[in-house]
């Protein structure tokens, strides 16, 4: 239904990033997620295969900065 990132976090000094989502459900549970940036990538790259009439493939997902966003291709 919907997922919302909540944010990213790090601790000085460790490389390791951490993306903490809220996901939505269709029955209006919450789950919280936590996973790191290049387990996020590699769900994003298969959203085109499962919902391919979302036209989802366009966007590509950039988390190199504080700040998780999109850019379109």
């Amino acid at each position: 239904e919907k997922i919302d990132l909540k944010g990213l976090s790090h601790k000085k000094n460790d490389r390791n990033v951490e993306c903490s989502f809220e996901v939505l459900w269709s029955d209006s549970s919450v789950t919280s997620v936590t996973k790191s940036p290049s387990e996020v990538t590699e769900f994003i790259s298969k959203l085109p295969q499962l919902h391919p009439e979302d036209n989802l493939d366009k966007f590509t997902p950039c988390l190199a900065g504080p700040d998780s966003f999109y850019v379109e291709r």
